[in-house]
């Protein structure tokens, strides 16, 4: 177990964001010892604070989203029940794009090599472009069909 001070550093975050965090629940396996100071998992791991999804697509993107960066989901974060979230996480590993570590008693999901490519093609970035690509072919095929139909006069 690690204390706050060590947790703070390993995450990059302020001791009073660590504070709020625990506070709050977003850190599992973190305690209160016999001098009520917090003790926190050797692996624990920051939340991920971006869950906001609230479609299922965009609930399986945020979780890679989250494994992808380290970070730790649960439930709470997306406002779903403990069961909801249960059945993302299972359809997400039999795809193949998570993986379920036990750590510290801890359930923690990880990324996996297809993970980035999941949320690359899940993106807004990936989508745009691919809106773009479409378009193109589509104006290539109406030109190359205008040129004929024009040939064949």
């Amino acid at each position: 177990m690690i204390n706050i001070a060590d947790f703070s550093k390993n995450v990059n975050k302020s001791i009073e964001t660590i504070l709020s965090w625990l506070e709050k629940g977003y850190v599992p396996g973190a305690i209160k010892d016999e001098q009520n100071e917090w003790a926190i998992p050797d692996s624990a791991r920051a939340p991920y604070l971006n869950a906001k999804a609230k479609t299922p697509d965009s609930i399986f993107v945020s979780i890679v989203k989250a494994s992808y960066q380290r970070k730790h989901v649960f439930a709470k974060l997306y406002g779903i029940t403990s069961l909801e979230f249960d059945g993302y996480i299972e359809q997400l590993v039999t795809a193949g794009l998570i993986v379920k570590r036990i750590e510290d008693n801890i359930t923690y999901y990880d990324a996996t090599l297809r993970s980035k490519e999941y949320i690359d093609k899940n993106s807004k970035k990936y989508t745009l472009h691919k809106f773009v690509l479409d378009a193109i072919e589509k104006v290539s095929k109406g030109t190359t069909t205008a040129v004929m139909e024009e040939a064949t006069k």
